[in-house]
């Protein structure tokens, strides 16, 4: 029913309970239905009203937290944006100085290779002067240094038939095996071959070394207990034991140096 009409009922029914007065419980049946029609829009209208302002309310109310919400969101972006500014910044700081340390031993760097390189070209330089005066002594010396490389090699060659004895036994060393030198003869043999007697440690390394002959042979140590020096010491090397070369890898004894035996010769 619309508004309109239930109002022209509402005038209808109170001009009809005014004509009609003989009948008293018709007019208030009547009154009745227009309190309840009436009140029944009046409480429709209020809910309606009720509802529009609860709407309204609560859209305002939605409205206010969105805003809070919007507002605190863009209050931590900023916040955000401020702390990662804040970091980049500190970053770009220690990277910066990173690159000013990295400059600065570049820089260190460069200086001590400049001052090493002024150091070389002056060492070349030294050593170009010292060349020309090294050139210069030995043109005048050639004759005595080509004489002192003589005696060297000399020196440090075995003769012939002992030459392979350096790659054998490290050192050169070889024995004369016949039974007819004394002492002072046997030391003369040796220095005939620009070498001497061998000591009893020499002829021990040579053992070591794989040297083995078994004929005695005068070595260059002496006895402590003779003060006259009448007797020496003879040896030989040996790998094995065997019969008739003594009992030991290094057979040993003392005589007398005018006795008759082999050399151990060492140089």
């Amino acid at each position: 029913m619309k508004n309109e009409d239930l109002l022209d009922n509402i005038d209808n029914n109170a001009h009809e309970e005014k004509v009609i007065t003989t009948n008293p419980l018709h007019l208030t049946e009547a009154t009745k239905n227009l309190i309840n029609n009436y009140l029944s829009y009046r409480v429709l209208t209020w809910l309606t009203v009720i509802t529009l302002l609860a709407s309204l309310g609560i859209y305002s109310f939605l409205n206010t937290m969105e805003l809070k919400i919007t507002n605190t969101i863009t209050d931590n972006i900023k916040k955000d944006t401020n702390n990662l500014k804040n970091e980049t910044y500190i970053e770009a700081a220690r990277a910066k100085i990173k690159v000013e340390q990295a400059k600065d031993m570049a820089i260190d760097i460069i200086a001590k290779a400049k001052t090493a390189e002024n150091r070389l070209k002056s060492f070349d330089k030294t050593i170009n002067n010292s060349s020309d005066e090294i050139k210069k002594i030995i043109f005048e010396n050639k004759d005595f240094l080509n004489q002192l490389s003589q005696n060297i090699m000399a020196q440090l060659s075995c003769p012939s038939p002992y030459s392979e004895a350096i790659k054998s036994f490290g050192f050169c060393i070889w024995h004369i095996p016949k039974y007819d030198k004394n002492f002072i003869e046997a030391a003369n043999a040796c220095r005939s071959k620009g070498a001497r007697l061998c000591t009893l440690a020499e002829l021990s390394a040579a053992q070591v070394s794989g040297a083995e002959w078994c004929s005695w042979g005068w070595v260059a140590d002496r006895s402590k207990e003779d003060f006259s020096n009448s007797t020496a010491k003879i040896a030989f090397p040996m790998q094995t034991i065997r019969g008739g070369c003594g009992n030991s890898l290094l057979p040993t004894m003392t005589e007398s140096v005018s006795k008759k035996f082999g050399a151990n010769c060492c140089k």
